[in-house]
Formats: C-alpha cells, sequence, structure tokens
C-alpha cells in the first residue's frame, strides 16, 4: 500500500494492540456506489459513520444505501453525512481546513473519540485526510488510518508509532453483509431471490463430467418447443416486459417472430402516436433481420449480434402501450408470441440447426427438453450440495433467480448469487453457453456496467477441450472462453478435471483445443468450477 506522505512504514507489526473498535467513528469518502465502505464499517463494527460527500454524489444519493444498511436494527450504526464545500473537493489545504473544522464544531462525533480514517478517494483527497490523521496522532489521538484492499481481501490498519513511522497490520475482510445489505450499498433492491433448493442426484453432475457420450446427448439436444415452458409464466399478474425479457438470449427467433409480431402488434390499440411510430420501426427491423437470416453470411451474423439490443428495444415499446386490452389479451399476446419464436420447424429453418430435437427427458432433478436448463440444473445442485460442506465456510448468504431493481423496474438478473465475507458477490449464470460470443460479451459488459466491481459475474460454460473437434454443438463453444478473454471477462468451466489448467488453440488444426496442467505464456487460464468454489469458500 502506498502511503501519502513521506513517513517510513515499519514490518507488519501484529501485536499491535488494536482497541475496541466500538467507540469509534470511521470516516469514509464518497466517490462511486461501492461497498468498500459499508465493508469496512460492518468489519470493525465502529459506533459511527461519516460519509465525506460532494455536491455530485450527494445529489445522486451515492452513500443512502449504505447509510440505510448500516443504520439498521441489527447493526445500529450512527450515521452522518458531510458536504465537501464547493472548490475543496480537490484542494489540499482547503479540504483540510474543512475537516479541521468539522473536528472543532464536533461535527466528526464527541471530542477524544478515536476516530479510524478509510484512505480512499484521488491522491489529493487521500494527503489530506492522511495529513489530518498525523495531526491528530501527534496530539494524542488514538486515530487509526484505513486502506480496504478488495482486491486483496484484506484491511489494513495503521497507527503511528511512538518513535515516528507507521505500524501497520493487515485483517482478512469479514464483514458478513448479506445479499440483500450488498445490493442496498449499492443503490438496488432484491425481488424474486429465492431460497435455495435441497440438492439433489449429485451422481448426475458426475455423470456429465466423466462420461463423453452422456454429456454429447444432451450437448446436441434441443427441446421440441420452449413455448409451453414459456408460456407457462404469463400468469394474469405477470408483465410482458419479464416475458420479453426471457427471449433476449434467443437471436434466433427473429426469422420466426416476424409475421405472427407484426401481426399481433398492428392490432393493438396505441393511445399515442409515438408509441404506434415505434412499433412500425421495431417491425421494420425485424422484417429486415428476418431476411438477412435467411440469406446467410455476413448479414445473418449482423443480425443475430444486434438481436439483444432489438429485443430491448421491443420489451420497452410493449411497455409504452398504456392498455393491451387487459390481462387476459397481455397472456394471449404473450402466448402467441412465444409459439411463433420457438416452433421447432421455422427455427430449424432460420438456423440451420442440426442438433437432437427430443422431447423432454425426466430427470431426477426435473424435466428437461434442452441443455441450457439441465446444465443450470446440475450447477445449481452441485453449489447447494458444496454450501453444505465445511468448504463454504468463507460464503455468508446465496439464493437462486435474484432480480436487482431500480426503482421498481428490474435491471439485473442473475441465476445463482453469492456473498463472500470480504462482502463481493459472486454471479455464476449457467444457461449463457447457449449464446454466441458477441451476445454473452454484450450480456456481461452491460451487468458489468450495471453492478460495477461490487458483483463478479461469471458465465459457467461446459467445456471439455478433448472433444471440441467431434460434434456440431462445439462450433460455438469451441470459442467462447478464448473471446471472453480477449475482451478481460471472467468464467468458470465444468470439465473433466477438479484442477485449473491452460489450453489453446491447435495451430495445424483450429478445431482442436490443447490443454496443460501448467502454466505456459500465451495459453488461456481456464478456471474450473470446482476450482472457483474452493477459493471462495476460504475462510
Amino acid at each position: 500500500m502506498m502511503v501519502p506522505s513521506a513517513l517510513p512504514v515499519s514490518a507488519a507489526a501484529p501485536d499491535l494492540q488494536l482497541p475496541d473498535w466500538q467507540g469509534y467513528t470511521l470516516v469514509g469518502l464518497t466517490t462511486e456506489p461501492n461497498t468498500a465502505n459499508l465493508v469496512a464499517a460492518a468489519h470493525l463494527g465502529v459506533k459511527r459513520y461519516v460519509a465525506l460527500e460532494t455536491a455530485a454524489a450527494i445529489r445522486s444519493e451515492l452513500s443512502s444505501g449504505l447509510r440505510a444498511v448500516l443504520a439498521t436494527p441489527g447493526r445500529q450504526v450512527e450515521c452522518r453525512e458531510l458536504a465537501i464545500p464547493a472548490g475543496a473537493e480537490q484542494r489540499v489545504g482547503a479540504l483540510e481546513a474543512f475537516l479541521r473544522a468539522t473536528l472543532a464544531d464536533g461535527r466528526m462525533g464527541e471530542p477524544g473519540a478515536g476516530i479510524i480514517w478509510g484512505l480512499g478517494g484521488s491522491r489529493a483527497q487521500q494527503i489530506a485526510l492522511f495529513e489530518i490523521f498525523r495531526m491528530r496522532s501527534t496530539a494524542g489521538a488514538a486515530d487509526f488510518a484505513l486502506y480496504p484492499d478488495t482486491r486483496r481481501k484484506k484491511l489494513t490498519l495503521m497507527r503511528m508509532a511512538p518513535g515516528g513511522g507507521l505500524l501497520e497490520v493487515e485483517q482478512e475482510m469479514n464483514a458478513r453483509l448479506t445479499i440483500q445489505e450488498l445490493a442496498s450499498c449499492l443503490g438496488y433492491d432484491v425481488a424474486d431471490a429465492r431460497p435455495l433448493p435441497e440438492p439433489r442426484a449429485p451422481e448426475l453432475y458426475e455423470r456429465f463430467r466423466s462420461e463423453p457420450a452422456y454429456r454429447r446427448e444432451w450437448l446436441t439436444r434441443r427441446p421440441v418447443s420452449h413455448a409451453g415452458h414459456l408460456a407457462s409464466k404469463a400468469a394474469p399478474t405477470t408483465h410482458l416486459w419479464d416475458l420479453v425479457g426471457e427471449l433476449k438470449g434467443s437471436a434466433q427467433v427473429m426469422g420466426a417472430m416476424r409475421e405472427r409480431l407484426r401481426n399481433e402488434l398492428s392490432s393493438r390499440p396505441t393511445a399515442h402516436k409515438r408509441v404506434a411510430a415505434a412499433l412500425s420501426v421495431l417491425r421494420s427491423k425485424l422484417e429486415a433481420a428476418s431476411w438477412a437470416l435467411k440469406g446467410g453470411g455476413g448479414k445473418a451474423r449482423k443480425a443475430l449480434s444486434d438481436a439483444p439490443k432489438l429485443f430491448e428495444d421491443m420489451a420497452r415499446t410493449l411497455e409504452q402501450i398504456p392498455d393491451i386490452g387487459g390481462e387476459a389479451q397481455r397472456e394471449n399476446l404473450a402466448r402467441s408470441l412465444l409459439n411463433a419464436a420457438f416452433h421447432p420447424k421455422i427455427w430449424a429453418e432460420a438456423t440451420g440447426w442440426t442438433g437432437t430435437e427430443s422431447a423432454a427427458q425426466e430427470t431426477p432433478l426435473g424435466s428437461f427438453g434442452g441443455a441450457g436448463a439441465f446444465f443450470e440444473a446440475l450447477v445449481t445442485h452441485r453449489v447447494c450440495g458444496w454450501l453444505r460442506s465445511a468448504g463454504a465456510n468463507g460464503i455468508v448468504d446465496a439464493r437462486s433467480d435474484v432480480r436487482f431493481l431500480r426503482k421498481g423496474r428490474p435491471v439485473a438478473q442473475h441465476d445463482f448469487l453469492l456473498a463472500t465475507r470480504d462482502g463481493v458477490l459472486t454471479s455464476l449464470d449457467c444457461k449463457l453457453f447457449e449464446l454466441s460470443g458477441e451476445e454473452l460479451a454484450s450480456r456481461l459488459l452491460r451487468l458489468r456496467s450495471i453492478s460495477g466491481p461490487a458483483v463478479t459475474t461469471l458465465p459457467v460454460l461446459p467445456w471439455f477441450p478433448g472433444e471440441m473437434d467431434s460434434d456440431g454443438t462445439s462450433e460455438r463453444l469451441r470459442s467462447l472462453p478464448f473471446e471472453l478473454s480477449a475482451l478481460k471477462l471472467g468464467f468458470a468451466v465444468v470439465s473433466s478435471t477438479d484442477a485449473a489448467f491452460w489450453a489453446r488453440r491447435d495451430p495445424a488444426d483450429g478445431r482442436k483445443i490443447e490443454r496443460l496442467a501448467r502454466k505456459e505464456p500465451g495459453w488461456l487460464a481456464c478456471e474450473t468450477l470446482e476450482h472457483l468454489l474452493e477459493k471462495l469458500g476460504r475462510p
């Protein structure tokens, strides 16, 4: 850690006497929606939290969620918000003067109480905070400086040494914050989070990993129709937005939807010309995409890559219609759209699908027609079983089917969400391998922009390098890890081994993937689900 001053830093001082933090105030800068200050306050168990905020942070209410979490009956941390004067935000001297004034007039708390100075923000802000920490420490205050290192999952606490210099000690982060608390800190509400199922049939997961013929049977399956499954969710209280959202990952449906969608939408009453114009543009886009799909080649690939945005347009457009005939009519519209979109014959014509079409197959985990839902169930039950083991001590909270809402509107959905003791949320998405590389990258980048660094979203892919040249389904899966790595997006794989491994394309035959158990320059690092769980579960 870089100290914002020329003071010498001692070697780590594990014998540094730490006080009872219940009488301390933690001072933190609010610069962006993140959980670092919440993690520090919860870890230490302080009496008071003081948020130093710029005018922009106050307007955006960046710390409102954090303060609400700390003020809950279970934590009972007193919270204060101090506005940094305009012009003092990035000026060391002016910011120091402001901090001295707040100390003198009691806005920081009662005189003589210890303060922990969180060294966040810009370089100028860090220097100002550190100088106030040094000034008070020299005068005899029992103050500490704090640096949270989220990458290493450690808190560094520093205190002035009697003869000058600094003493420091590191602590493993142990905030024990729930998914709801972390989401609230980021400005989100949580909806539809379900308790995890009882783990069942672990032998199916191991069979999928160990038997090539068994997993190939699943990976080349396609259900006869997704319509029944999705339309069954079209209950009278379901919003069309949610139904359409389930279609976003299926770019191929555009060719099938053109005529039916045009007919259905054109028959809907529209209250505003703006909505009518939007529907007209949407119909044109769908029609163009349909012809592009039929033409193949580059135009088809472009249409597929544009699909997620197109479905978002469709959802937003439909949402603008104030009345589409009542709940029953909305349900009928949803069913007709879904049936048209997922009709197997039209799907095959639009995509050239060569996999097997099979009726749903009964398994101990449920009835499944395609690989995506089955693989998600395998991973869900594997993780649920692991959560009951001693290896999951580092997990504080876990939920499935979690939706993040902002101002009542869904903004992100997570198949499986884990909260670890360092205050990080890890989202495992098990169906994304059915998307193309471009679509998958687009979704992951969007989730990253929504949730920020406090949420790590990882697609979990079935990836078996030795079989990548053996069937048509591998064409899509083969490239996904390489494409994600090129965009600096993480992923995890379910494979035949527990240990992480390294892979590359065979220089002589790009369809084949070579695999190594050791790191080599230029090879792709592949994190397995088993290795990931081991790391997440460390106490």
